[in-house]
């Protein structure tokens, strides 16, 4: 049976395997393409001319080619917290404390608080560093 986005999501998240793994390019913030690479793609895919519809940048035909499972939906939730804030015209950090620079043409992670952490109920735990 051919599993359809959403049934691929749910069971990922109910920690089943699902048919193949989800893809998502550009659904989030978080993910996207590089600056360039998406001309590059759409040159070897054989597309040409303008985008006849985007999703959060990314051309359409980029994302029915590779199958994507996801899309982006509205805006982006930013909650007000103590965290957040502009370090510099090139550095910002956001609610959840994730600090992102801008490098090479677009905005990357350089620092997460709760790399090498895992949740258990409501607390979370520091993982040992992995050079131990």
């Amino acid at each position: 049976m051919m599993m359809n986005s959403r049934q691929r999501f749910a069971d990922t998240m109910q920690h089943q395997e699902p048919g193949r793994v989800p893809i998502d390019f550009g659904a989030t913030s978080l993910t996207g393409m590089r600056p360039g690479s998406q001309e590059k793609l759409k040159k070897c895919l054989g597309f040409s001319g303008p985008a006849e519809a985007e999703s959060n940048g990314i051309d359409l035909r980029i994302l029915e080619w590779a199958g994507t499972d996801f899309r982006a939906v509205g805006e982006i939730l930013d909650l007000p917290r103590c965290h957040t804030g502009k370090v510099s015209e090139t550095a910002e950090i956001d609610c959840w404390g994730v600090r992102r620079d801008f490098i090479d043409g677009d905005w990357q992670i350089t620092e997460s608080p709760l790399i090498g952490s895992f949740r258990r109920g409501s607390k979370i735990f520091q993982l040992a560093p992995s050079n131990c």
